[in-house]
């Protein structure tokens, strides 16, 4: 944290604490009507908590697009949910960004397994992958972590 939000690691060590949204299963089943207002909470407790409760980060623990985690859904299911959140937002696959099989009948799902995830959280470089957020000026390579952390960060536009 200390080289994505220096001030955020900072506090976090001083006061021996640290705020942020952990969130999972986060894709769209049914419609986004959900994740919409899970989202808009989110941002509102990171707007108007005081600086000790502030929420740092959104690290999402898999599931980020249903059912199969293609790559077309992410605009409806992510990017425009996720718009206005205005901290940094952090993920790791879980089992349907990763899912190839499909229900007989279902159209196939032509996409290697976790190519939607890996084509939106991770990366060598930052890179414009949404008219919705753009690439956050202190993003991280890969190569410096090992190329073991999957990230995406943005700053947002304002409601």
């Amino acid at each position: 944290m200390s080289v994505f939000d220096p001030d955020a690691s900072q506090a976090a060590e001083t006061e021996k604490r640290l705020v942020f949204h952990c969130v999972g299963d986060v894709g769209g089943v049914h419609g986004t009507a959900t994740q919409d207002a899970i989202a808009e909470a989110m941002e509102q407790q990171v707007r108007k908590s005081a600086a000790k409760d502030c929420p740092r980060f959104m690290y999402i623990v898999g599931d980020v697009v249903y059912f199969n985690g293609q790559q077309k859904l992410y605009k409806t299911e992510f990017y425009e949910p996720c718009q206005y959140y205005p901290a940094l937002i952090f993920a790791i696959p879980g089992n349907h960004d990763g899912d190839t099989h499909v229900r007989k009948g279902d159209t196939p799902d032509t996409e290697p397994s976790l190519y939607g995830f890996w084509e939106n959280f991770c990366d060598s470089a930052p890179r414009h992958a949404s008219p919705y957020r753009m690439s956050h000026d202190a993003t991280l390579s890969l190569l410096d972590l090992g190329g073991s952390l999957c990230h995406n960060c943005w700053p947002v536009l304002e409601r």
